[in-house]
């Protein structure tokens, strides 16, 4: 698996808790603003780097159907646990490598969400490029990146790189 993955595997059990407090929940709140603006009831939606489902939810709570991706297998499994059977048929869960998803279909999604993923990748030119795949015509991708100088995102290279 590639690092990214690793990293995620061995957190996931704690995912879910860190968007209650600092910057995970600010950053929640933020997402919520823009989802607000963006889900339509019945909209499509591909959740890529789901992790523990905690974006899925919120896309789900607006009305849209959700394709949730994760490279990890752990995210998914504990995502689709937690979530229950309240929105079952509304999220389709693929563990895949988001920069190839063999999966999803050429133009089939009205909207793809991104949070926090594009940072972990070897490729990001490769996720972009899936990302404008699925997209149908006119479609909205969502793509969010933590600053580059954000103190977890810097310790964490450090940590990657020992």
């Amino acid at each position: 698996m590639p690092p990214g993955v690793c990293f995620h595997e061995e957190i996931a059990a704690g995912w879910t808790a860190g968007y209650a407090r600092g910057g995970f929940a600010r950053r929640l709140n933020l997402i919520r603003l823009i989802l607000r603006r963006h889900v339509r009831p019945d909209d499509s939606w591909v959740d890529l780097g789901c992790g523990s489902g905690v974006l899925c939810r919120e896309l789900l709570a607006l009305g849209a159907s959700v394709v949730a991706v994760d490279g990890s297998p752990r995210m998914p499994s504990d995502a689709r646990e937690q979530m229950g059977l309240e929105y079952a048929g509304r999220v389709n869960w693929i563990q895949s490598d988001v920069q190839s998803i063999d999966a999803l279909k050429n133009g089939a999604y009205d909207r793809v969400l991104c949070s926090s993923v594009v940072e972990y990748l070897d490729r990001p030119d490769a996720l972009l490029k899936e990302v404008a795949r699925i997209l149908s015509p006119g479609g909205v991708p969502v793509i969010s990146l933590p600053p580059t100088l954000s103190v977890v995102r810097v310790l964490q290279k450090a940590f990657g790189r020992l």
